[in-house]
């Protein structure tokens, strides 16, 4: 039987209660207003809902009533115009994945650079700059590993009697599997054919680091004004207690000429260093690890940052103060 079956007998039924609940006075003296009210509550007891009494409903009347909460507007955005990222994850290599994601890591991805002299400073320079992806690193250096080469330079017992540059790229490909590493077992001479618009000078003489920048100079000139900004030319120079760094880009006219005046020296001009005392590893992983700082900062302006990251004209450090300064 539902609700709306036999109303009359369930109306009979619930009054009595009805009128003992509510205080109300007989059906027979309700007027049709009255009793039409009393069926509803009578129906609403059967169906179980729950009515207030007398006293309830004015204590509901007399409550104050309770704030609206204010609710903040919030600009939704269309779903249609809602950004959908999905990572691209197959275009990253387990090797780069923690720093996949910088905004200079492409624009590393998409350089050539050539590395002139890995003895202390390109040895070192050249592992860590593997790890970081470039397009392919070029090294060049006549030398062949010595023992005493083994203190300050990313080389093994084993490699003693290997061409520096093959000793280092079979490094690179062990320790970072990166593999488009070229190795060119001499020295980079006037006239050499390989050329690229960033080129990093780890030589230990200032007739070698004339031809090199050179070279590079050479190269800038022959570049559009515009693309000029993609040059970059690194020079470390490194004792066992103290290192330099010095950095250009190739619309840099002002630093060039500086360089040119003040740094490119003759060999007899550079100060000697005791035959014993010539390098540490710490110094040498230090100023190959800045190089490479450079480097990647040179990158990330080439990305349009935000903010453009510094590349100072000379990096100079002192181990026996512990002294860091730049200037730019």
């Amino acid at each position: 039987m539902n609700d709306f079956e036999d109303i009359d007998a369930m109306f009979a039924e619930a009054s009595t209660r009805a009128t003992t609940i509510q205080g109300t006075t007989q059906l027979d003296t309700l007027t049709p207003e009255e009793e039409q009210e009393l069926r509803e509550f009578a129906l609403q007891r059967m169906r179980g809902n729950n009515i207030p009494t007398e006293t309830q409903q004015e204590q509901e009347t007399t409550k104050e009533p309770e704030p609206e909460p204010i609710e903040t507007p919030v600009e939704e955005i269309p779903k249609e115009e809602q950004p959908v990222i999905v990572p691209d994850y197959s275009a990253v290599r387990a090797e780069t994945s923690r720093f996949s994601s910088a905004e200079w890591f492409k624009k590393v991805q998409e350089q050539v650079v050539i590395l002139a002299g890995v003895g202390g400073i390109g040895s070192n320079m050249a592992i860590i700059l593997a790890k970081l992806n470039p397009k392919a690193i070029y090294l060049f250096d006549g030398d062949t590993v010595e023992a005493a080469n083994l203190s300050g330079q990313f080389y093994s017992a084993d490699d003693i009697g290997k061409f520096k540059v093959d000793a280092i790229a079979e490094s690179i490909v062990k320790y970072t599997n990166y593999s488009t590493v070229f190795a060119c077992p001499r020295f980079y001479l006037p006239g050499e054919e390989i050329i690229s618009g960033i080129m990093v000078c780890g030589f230990d003489t200032m007739q070698a680091r004339h031809s090199y920048y050179n070279a590079w100079k050479r190269y800038v000139a022959s570049q559009p004004e515009d693309k000029k900004k993609e040059c970059l030319f690194i020079d470390g120079r490194l004792t066992a207690d103290k290192f330099q760094i010095l950095c250009m880009t190739g619309e840099d006219a002002y630093y060039m000429q500086e360089y040119e005046n003040k740094w490119l020296f003759e060999d007899y001009e550079a100060e000697r260093t005791v035959c014993s005392f010539k390098q540490t590893g710490y110094l040498a992983d230090m100023i190959g690890a800045f190089m490479v700082n450079l480097l990647v900062n040179f990158c990330a302006n080439l990305s349009n940052p935000q903010r453009q990251m510094p590349l100072p004209f000379l990096t100079e450090y002192d181990s026996n103060i512990v002294y860091l300064n730049t200037s730019v």
